[in-house]
């Protein structure tokens, strides 16, 4: 019972977490855009989040094996939400400007780093393992319900109250999913381990030389790694900025996109989780692969000029089948994810578990803010549809190519689990 009202305590804390960064996240580029109307400034409200995010990964690795991630959890929600109060209060005054965008989402990215760090390693402590699929079925569930909602809601309310009531949401947000963690009955494995800046080193490197002496875990994160190089520029760049000057899509139906990959992910969630749950995880990440990439490249030849018919003002048709792609698109990416989440899990061993996690994300992420950069400058010269299909076209081979490498038994192998 104990562990059933732990789990559900960390779910719904991160729902409430989620719900408002999900909102913001939609509101931020719809503002940008609409105040400078270039993508390449977009591009840099991404990369201002994410450099500061990739460069402290490795200390919050370290950090959450190290200290309580109980504590870790709560403090970074609070202090969160008291960043973004003086964006709340500036936004509701109209004072805003880019540059405090820019550094405040830069300081949110660090906690953000430490957040996730801890969040990721403290999951397979609350529950079983053989429950562990299950449970990060109903993780991926409620976050996915969080980005369902939250595009829509904040499409709608910046649209009608402005980018200022985004943030005052977002603020509330983070210090109530604080409240609910407070409650979370969690009793950590100290490790004890030195604190000199040798040690302290040595201790970072800890995940990375896990992963290394790991040929699955090595070549899975090698394939993220270009994974997310070709597909961040896509969907983080090209899509919004498509939707908006090219397609010409309204903020509702923007939201509507987000709603609809998220319903996709709750989807898959959900088949994961129930009639899914006894498929080997290497069957679920192969084909989970080979969907995704096969939708990116759909995606990329429906806002190709001679499609934009379908978009223009009165036919829905191409409205119809973008939120199709993206609905599918989400199941694809949640079939995927969560075995590779759980596989994982199992394999990182708990006392360096954040800084294995940790070591992933890094590893896997690290080329993002390049492809990004390069996406935002390329829309400046190059038309969206040339610059998806290129990404998604490499993105398709690739992926082939990793399905391959790809056992029955997903990331694991039976001299390669847990102690």
């Amino acid at each position: 019972m104990a562990k059933k009202s732990n789990l559900s305590l960390f779910v719904w804390g991160n729902f409430v977490s989620l719900l408002g960064s999900s909102m913001q996240r939609t509101a931020l580029p719809l503002y940008i855009l609409d105040l400078t109307g270039k993508g390449s400034i977009m591009s840099l409200l991404t990369l201002s989040h994410m450099v500061p995010m990739l460069l402290t990964t490795p200390l919050a690795g370290v950090i959450g094996d190290r200290a309580n991630r109980k504590h870790i959890m709560v403090s970074m929600d609070i202090i969160r939400g008291l960043l973004i109060l003086p964006l709340a209060i500036l936004g509701l005054q109209k004072n805003l400007t880019l540059s405090l965008i820019f550094l405040l989402m830069s300081l949110c990215a660090v906690f953000d780093s430490l957040f996730s760090a801890a969040t990721s390693a403290m999951l397979p402590e609350l529950v079983t393992e053989n429950k562990l699929r299950q449970a990060n079925s109903c993780h991926s569930l409620f976050t996915s319900m969080a980005d369902l909602l939250g595009p829509v809601l904040g499409a709608l309310s910046y649209s009608i109250w402005g980018i200022g009531a985004i943030f005052v949401f977002n603020t509330l947000c983070y210090l109530i999913s604080g409240f609910f963690e407070i409650f979370i009955k969690y009793s950590p494995q100290s490790q004890r381990e030195k604190t000199s800046v040798k040690e302290f080193l040595a201790s970072a490197r800890a995940g990375l030389d896990f992963i290394v002496q790991n040929p699955q875990l090595k070549t899975f994160a090698s394939f993220c790694l270009l994974l997310n190089f070709l597909l961040a520029p896509i969907f983080s760049v090209v899509l919004p900025f498509s939707a908006k000057t090219e397609l010409h899509l309204s903020a509702l139906t923007y939201g509507l996109m987000g709603s609809c990959l998220t319903a996709g992910f709750i989807a898959g969630a959900l088949a994961t989780g129930t009639i899914l749950v006894k498929n080997p995880s290497g069957t679920l990440i192969k084909r989970g692969i080979l969907a995704t990439c096969t939708l990116t490249l759909l995606f990329s030849i429906l806002i190709s000029p001679p499609l934009r018919l379908l978009f223009e003002p009165g036919k829905h048709i191409g409205t119809i089948i973008l939120l199709g792609l993206l609905t599918l698109l989400g199941i694809a990416i949640s079939i995927t994810n969560i075995p590779i989440r759980t596989d994982m899990q199992k394999l990182a061993p708990n006392h360096i578990r954040s800084r294995i996690f940790s070591s992933i994300e890094l590893l896997t992420q690290v080329a993002i803010p390049l492809s990004i950069a390069g996406g935002g400058l390329a829309l400046d010269y190059i038309p969206s549809h040339l610059i998806s299909a290129c990404f998604a076209s490499f993105l398709f081979i690739a992926g082939i190519s990793f399905v391959k490498t790809i056992g029955t038994q997903g990331l694991i192998t039976p001299s390669k689990k847990a102690t």
